[in-house]
C-alpha cells in the first residue's frame, strides 16, 4: 500500500514538473520582448517607411510616408467625402527612439503576410520599408496582425505623433 502511494506521490509530482516546463517553454517562445530572434537594424540603415491603412468599413485610407533621410512624414488621409495631405517633422532624438522601440518589438522580423479571410469589413494594413543598401521589407495585414501590432502603434505614436498603424 505504502509503496503504491509513494509510486503515485511520484508520479503526480513528475507529471506537475512536465507541465510546469511546457508552460514555461510557451511562455518564453511567444514573449515578445525576447531578443533571440530580433535582427537589430540601426538608424542608418532605413531610407524610409510607407503605411497604407484602409478601414473597410468606413471607406477610410490613411497613408504616411516616413522619409528618415529629411525626417519628414507626410500623411495623406482620403475618404468618400474629402482627402487631406499634410507634411510633419522629426527630430533625430525621435527616430532614434522609434528604432530602440522597433527593434524592441521586433517590428523589421514582422512576417511578410497576416491574412483572416473570416472578416470581410475589417482593416488592412500594407507597410514598406525600405533600407539604405536597396532591400525592402514588405508587411501584408488583412484582419490578422502580428503580437506587437498594438505596442508598436504606440511607438510609431511616440516617436511621430500619428497612429499610423
Amino acid at each position: 500500500m505504502r509503496i503504491m502511494k509513494k509510486i503515485t506521490v511520484t508520479a503526480v509530482i513528475c507529471l506537475i514538473a512536465v507541465l510546469l516546463f511546457a508552460v514555461l517553454y510557451f511562455v518564453h517562445k511567444n514573449d515578445t520582448h525576447n531578443t533571440e530572434n530580433i535582427s537589430a537594424v540601426e538608424l542608418n540603415e532605413i531610407e524610409s517607411i510607407e503605411i497604407d491603412t484602409v478601414y473597410y468599413y468606413l471607406f477610410d485610407e490613411y497613408k504616411y510616408f516616413i522619409d528618415f533621410s529629411e525626417n519628414t512624414v507626410l500623411c495623406e488621409i482620403e475618404n468618400d467625402e474629402n482627402s487631406k495631405t499634410f507634411y510633419d517633422t522629426f527630430t533625430d532624438e525621435q527616430a532614434e527612439n522609434f528604432v530602440k522601440g522597433a527593434n524592441r518589438y521586433d517590428f523589421f522580423s514582422w512576417e511578410e503576410s497576416y491574412y483572416n479571410p473570416n472578416v470581410y469589413d475589417g482593416m488592412g494594413v500594407d507597410i514598406v520599408i525600405n533600407f539604405k543598401d536597396g532591400s525592402v521589407k514588405e508587411i501584408h495585414c488583412f484582419n490578422e496582425f502580428p503580437l506587437t501590432y498594438d505596442v508598436m502603434s504606440e511607438v510609431f505614436y511616440d516617436a511621430f505623433g500619428y497612429y499610423m498603424l
